[in-house]
């Protein structure tokens, strides 16, 4: 599995956080793929990933920590 990177530790932003985006299978509920990323805050890793889900059913964690959920049903 290949992951993306959009930003770096090098980021001219400053430091910045890992995340990873689970996407959900609608029918089980299991995760489909993920997609890890960092950003420089919760906040900004919030927003990244609502765009980038697109829709589909989702969480977004940091470590153990459960930032969001996104749900269709």
């Amino acid at each position: 599995m290949q992951f993306e990177r959009p930003f770096g530790p090098t980021s001219p932003a400053g430091p910045t956080n890992q995340y990873r985006l689970y996407f959900l299978d609608s029918v089980d509920g299991l995760i489909s793929s993920v997609f890890e990323f960092e950003a420089p805050d919760d906040e900004a890793a919030v927003r990244l990933a609502d765009d980038y889900r697109e829709g589909r059913d989702a969480e977004l964690w940091s470590g153990v920590r459960k930032l969001e959920a996104w749900r269709q049903h």
